[in-house]
């Protein structure tokens, strides 16, 4: 499933963990920087569980550049079959990148 598609080059997702205490720990390379690869460009991450019908999103979660981020999950949210993706934004918010399914049974 795509959730977004858009003109801004996707990153090459290269770790996704789940630690103890729900922390997610995402690691990413990036192409060489251009106008669709900016370093600025912001990440967006959207979990869904379809065990329970919703959706934990992350807007804005770190640029480009940082290459790595660590985020707190909810707890509430973990169990059962969860699916994630991300996205990037560029500054202005005019563009997005088309979305990259980072897998299935995340947390």
């Amino acid at each position: 499933m795509t959730l977004s598609r858009g003109a801004l080059i996707t990153s090459w997702v290269l770790e996704v963990l789940l630690h103890r205490d729900h922390i997610l720990y995402l690691k990413w390379d990036n192409p060489p920087e251009t106008k669709y690869c900016d370093p600025e460009d912001r990440m967006n991450l959207i979990f869904y569980s379809s065990d329970k019908e919703q959706y934990l999103t992350f807007e804005n979660t770190a640029e480009r550049s940082a290459r790595e981020v660590t985020l707190q999950m909810n707890k509430n949210f973990a169990g059962g079959t969860v699916n994630g993706w991300m996205h990037y934004v560029n500054k202005e918010g005019t563009l997005v990148s088309t979305s990259v399914y980072l897998g299935q049974n995340i947390f």
